[in-house]
């Protein structure tokens, strides 16, 4: 199958540089939890020309661009995605998926679009797919 110059998923939001709004909050959450935000960034780890990103790099690249921004906790899973490029050649390639819950602010907000945008930029990414959603959370 031929491998496009691309990332993972094409970005939901791509003419915004942010996320739409989830919509409101939950009305209620269960006692000893609170509504967060839910954001998951889905990075392909194709490369363009072939090749992948390594483990090394996206590790280098949480440190980085993700922790400083949210050091409270992460989760990173691995997957594997498929989706269609501009090109119009279907891709299969192994991804990441980080999981990031935090409270609703504009500031976090925009720390989730730059985390996607230097992924873009550094590994040469054509998207990142960006999901979000609330969620009642307890810790």
């Amino acid at each position: 199958m031929p491998r496009a110059t691309t990332g993972v998923l094409l970005l939901l939001a791509a003419c915004s540089p942010q996320a739409p709004p989830a919509g409101p909050a939950p009305a209620a959450c269960a006692a000893g939890s609170e509504a967060f935000l839910k954001d998951q960034l889905f990075f392909g780890r194709g490369m363009p020309g072939g090749g992948e990103v390594s483990d090394s790099a996206f590790r280098a690249f949480l440190a980085r661009e993700v922790t400083p921004r949210f050091p409270k906790g992460i989760t990173v899973h691995d997957a594997k995605g498929q989706w269609q490029g501009k090109s119009g050649d279907i891709v299969q390639e192994r991804s990441w998926v980080l999981v990031l819950f935090h409270p609703s602010s504009p500031e976090a907000d925009q720390a989730v679009s730059d985390i996607a945008k230097a992924y873009q930029e550094e590994f040469a990414q054509e998207a990142v797919l960006r999901e979000r959603g609330w969620s009642c959370v307890a810790f």
